[in-house]
């Protein structure tokens, strides 16, 4: 935040990590949930304008696949050992729940 500060005109930030500190002087914290933009102009530019053809040309990837680690609670431990060892751009994921199609 302190290289926003510095900056000139009006200073805010945008996050949507929960939690942040308390601002620098002169300086507007904004929290954004990824949903409230669904509806907007801006979410229109993505999910209409952006998104469908940057998949399509590849331009645009999405995140890789997520590690399953295991079934069931007994799994737990062992995602978290491998989150331990460090993972980068990862979604560790233990399945608890089969889904039946009724």
């Amino acid at each position: 935040m302190y290289v926003v500060q510095q900056t000139p005109g009006d200073k805010v930030v945008i996050s949507a990590k929960r939690g942040f500190p308390e601002p620098l002087e002169g300086v507007t914290i904004k929290g954004l949930f990824g949903t409230s933009v669904k509806d907007s102009h801006v979410g229109k530019a993505i999910y209409e304008g952006f998104l469908p053809q940057a998949l399509e040309s590849g331009s645009y990837v999405l995140a890789p696949e997520p590690l399953v680690a295991g079934k069931g609670l007994g799994s737990i431990q062992d995602a978290v050992d491998f989150h331990r060892k460090g993972v980068s751009a990862t979604k560790v994921v233990v399945t608890l729940l089969e889904y039946i199609n009724i």
